[in-house]
């Protein structure tokens, strides 16, 4: 992608986004009452290779909304693992939460100016 997007923070928008996905998780919870005890199924070997396939993207040029993304999961991933890594599971959670905002940012030059593709999203 050569274009590169200057990031302009709206709070008030950020603000609305956060009180949709809390509005979103009571639905959940109220539809699927019960969660998974397992965080993931994947070994620590195949996030560690999710993990630097998206740092070599995201360093040698080659970085989306998505690699960015997936940098900071993998990151949670791996930190939630060792047992007793609480608070570093927590920042690495955060910083995902964070690069989720950020895509939320770009939402308009993500989606509206994707010519007449047709994509079908089942809610």
């Amino acid at each position: 992608m050569d274009k590169h997007l200057t990031t302009k923070i709206d709070k008030a928008a950020i603000t609305e986004l956060c009180a949709d996905a809390i509005s979103e998780l009571e639905r959940a919870a109220r539809l699927w009452p019960t969660w998974p005890t397992e965080l993931h199924y994947h070994c620590e070997e195949e996030e560690g290779i999710n993990l630097k396939c998206s740092r070599s993207l995201n360093d040698h040029g080659r970085a989306t909304g998505q690699t960015i993304f997936s940098e900071e999961w993998y990151e949670f991933l791996l930190a939630a693992r060792k047992p007793g890594n609480i608070d570093a599971a927590r920042i690495e959670l955060v910083q995902a939460m964070a690069m989720l905002l950020r895509i939320s940012c770009h939402l308009n030059d993500y989606v509206s100016h994707r010519g007449t593709e047709s994509t079908e999203v089942n809610s």
